[in-house]
């Protein structure tokens, strides 16, 4: 599904679907900082945000999906109010269940409903809103499920296993508590400096810089950020960065070292470093896609995550 205006960008790629359970890839591009649209989400759900950023606010309660943030939701009573990151495309994965998948998922993943029986069991009366960030693990499976969907005659079983991988990931998380939101003074500091690193990738501001322009002192806006994003400011723009990178490889034929320039780092090798530590592969690996390899080098991780 897309849909375009002027001011307004968006795709719907399905990837995946089994009984009760789909998995589809999201993008949305908004040039208008101020206008929220409101949104249902009316099924148990995670979602993966892979660039770019987006806030959401429900009754009181505001936060902040920063890029490699999963969220994880109930059926929700009243509409949400999501904006986006102006100027930046922000690329997601949203997993979304029925009832009765739902509940197949957990049973099969007994130590995930074992784990937060408390936060599901209370979500009829208080619906659950709870994020946290995602391991280099989940990222790098979240990347080969989209790779693989994309083959122009994904091969069933690998598709399935590629999903399977994912989902396993994404149940040995713990999302220990539901989310208690930020201030609106806190989130306009936040939200001004994010645009502003956004619009310098490739010089980043320093956050006395940030906090000059901002007419707040640095360590206030590193409370404001820790309050937003659960990030300091450096790995916010570090996850910024990173996501922006994976995109570009992913969507373009810029070369590697143009990319890591572009994105402010000082060699292409102090980026492929970086790029490795967030998405548990290289850059090359990226563009050199290998099915079979790679999706060895999924399943070895998923192992190791699980011991």
């Amino acid at each position: 599904m897309r849909f375009r205006n002027n001011l307004q960008w968006a795709t719907t790629l399905p990837l995946f679907r089994r009984h009760g359970l789909s998995i589809e890839r999201r993008r949305f591009t908004d040039q208008r900082p101020l206008m929220p649209q409101l949104e249902r989400w009316r099924n148990w759900s995670m979602q993966l945000t892979l660039s770019g950023t987006r806030y959401v606010s429900y009754g009181e309660r505001s936060f902040c999906q920063a890029p490699t943030s999963l969220v994880l939701t109930s059926p929700q009573a009243e509409p949400l109010r999501i904006r986006y990151l102006p100027g930046a495309t922000t690329d997601w994965l949203s997993l979304t269940w029925t009832s009765e998948g739902w509940q197949h998922f957990l049973n099969q993943h007994a130590q995930f409903n074992q784990r937060h029986s408390y936060l599901i069991k209370d979500a009829a009366r208080s619906p659950l809103l709870a994020v946290r960030y995602v391991p280099p693990p989940a990222l790098h499976a979240a990347r080969q499920l989209m790779t693989i969907a994309a083959l122009p005659e994904a091969p069933p079983a690998t598709l399935e296993n590629a999903a399977t991988t994912l989902l396993a990931l994404l149940s040995a998380l713990d999302f220990q508590t539901t989310l208690h939101g930020y201030a609106p003074t806190q989130a306009q500091s936040v939200e001004k400096a994010q645009a502003l690193m956004m619009k310098n990738l490739e010089r980043p501001p320093s956050i006395s810089q940030l906090a000059s322009s901002l007419h707040i002192s640095p360590r206030q806006l590193q409370r404001d950020f820790l309050a937003c994003t659960g990030l300091s400011p450096l790995s916010y723009l570090q996850m910024l960065r990173l996501s922006e990178a994976n995109m570009l490889l992913a969507s373009t034929n810029l070369p590697i070292g143009s990319i890591a320039s572009r994105l402010g780092y000082a060699s292409a090798a102090h980026f492929s470093a970086a790029f490795r530590r967030l998405y548990a592969c290289t850059p090359r690996q990226i563009r050199e896609y290998d099915d079979d390899l790679m999706l060895d080098t999924v399943m070895e991780d998923a192992h190791g995550c699980s011991n």
